[in-house]
């Protein structure tokens, strides 16, 4: 909610951009107010942009993003808006008293009112941050071989936060006076508790390469000063992955991750998956009803069937299906083996008796091969998800290396 200026800032703009939209189709606002479905839409309007602004997080680094990435982002929020008022018209059947010029002019406003109202108030923000609000001063102790590179990246993502006001090199690379990217080298590290001593300085940016660490001298004399430090983690990866700082077990630890949601990705993607269970499991009660007599008909006993499985990160959980072959399908694999298409320990015939209603020679397409056929056996697992389970992941794959790993 930092952001809260920029959304009431887009809300105000967005139903600005609605009023004119309105007057434009018909040149007066004198039926805005009178009819209850225009109102309606002006409330809905305010509702779902400032959700969207927060669920999408469309205010995200709007600070540090340029102006293309702006329009992008307005875009965004104006479409979903648009879009939202579109399924709200059809949805309650106002479609025939609901302009469709006024959404595609509001469409149309919005977009390019935001876009302009958010870069002004940006750029208000950071010449008042800059010009008003004093800037903290930065000191940069790096390496001559990486100080261009170190210095370049601060000062491409300062953002007026603060002020870099000279390095110190370590290694004494280049000769005081002489600058790095503009920022002049301001003394030798043997003099820097003495320079810093009698300057005003906030904060220290410690960048020096992999295999020099920083020293706990330099770091314990800015504590005993007062002075933050920021220190560059000399960790470099090509790997795919996300990677974050965070405190963890008692310890502050660079995790790595193919995916690292945020608290309100995790939120919005578990209420999917109720929401998508529930539907699903809706549709699992009718199938049961449909093809769970044929099931027990065709072969006495249980309608659905249950299995170990392997999960995400070898957890074993229990997978639930419609059973799809006779009850006695495992004892059977064995006078089946030397049909086996499959090597190693997975199992896979081209006509297999041991499906439902295959017949004697596996051929015929009975209620088994149709609920194959057709994946109506996996709809039981909708359980699964409306539990949380964890996802399945390569699950084959890790069936036969763990039975590799047991029989090894």
């Amino acid at each position: 909610m930092k952001h809260t200026d920029f959304i009431v800032l887009d809300v105000l703009l967005m139903e600005l951009s609605f009023f004119l939209s309105y007057y434009f189709r018909h040149s007066n606002f004198s039926n805005l107010w009178v009819t209850q479905l225009y109102r309606e839409s002006a409330l809905v309007i305010l509702v779902v942009a400032i959700l969207i602004s927060i669920l999408n997080e469309i205010h995200k680094n709007i600070l540090k993003r340029g102006s293309w990435q702006e329009f992008k982002q307005s875009i965004k929020l104006s479409a979903l808006v648009s879009v939202t008022m579109l399924a709200y018209i059809f949805f309650f059947r106002h479609d025939a008293q609901f302009s469709r010029s006024v959404l595609g002019v509001f469409f149309l406003l919005s977009t390019v009112a935001v876009t302009l109202g958010n870069m002004a108030w940006k750029q208000y923000l950071l010449k008042k941050k800059g010009n008003e609000m004093r800037r903290n001063h930065m000191l940069v102790l790096t390496h001559s071989s990486m100080a261009f590179s170190a210095i370049t990246r601060i000062l491409n993502n300062a953002f007026n936060a603060y002020e870099v006001v000279g390095t110190i090199l370590i290694d004494n690379g280049k000769e005081i006076g002489d600058d790095v990217h503009g920022v002049p080298v301001v003394c030798r590290y043997r003099d820097a508790e003495q320079y810093m001593v009698g300057k005003w300085i906030d904060e220290v940016m410690i960048a020096l390469p992999k295999d020099m660490p920083v020293p706990d001298e330099f770091l314990d004399m800015c504590m005993e000063m007062g002075i933050t430090t920021h220190t560059k983690l000399a960790v470099e990866t090509d790997r795919e992955c996300q990677h974050t700082i965070e405190k963890y077990a008692g310890s502050t630890v660079l995790t790595e991750s193919l995916r690292i949601a945020s608290n309100r990705q995790v939120f919005v993607k578990r209420a999917m998956d109720i929401l998508g269970a529930i539907v699903g499991l809706f549709f699992t009660a009718i199938f049961t009803i449909i093809v769970g007599p044929i099931i027990y008909f065709t072969d006495p006993g249980p309608i659905f069937f249950s299995q170990n499985r392997i999960g995400q990160n070898g957890r074993v959980f229990k997978i639930y299906k419609f059973r799809s072959m006779y009850k006695d399908a495992e004892a059977r694999k064995a006078e089946l083996m030397e049909k086996n298409k499959m090597k190693g320990f997975m199992f896979k015939v081209d006509a297999d008796p041991r499906i439902l209603g295959s017949g004697p020679d596996g051929t015929k397409h009975g209620i088994g091969w149709f609920i194959r056929k057709t994946s109506i056996d996996e709809f039981p697992q909708f359980w699964n998800v409306l539990k949380g389970t964890r996802d399945i992941i390569n699950t084959t794959k890790k069936i036969e290396l763990k039975m590799q790993l047991a029989a090894a």
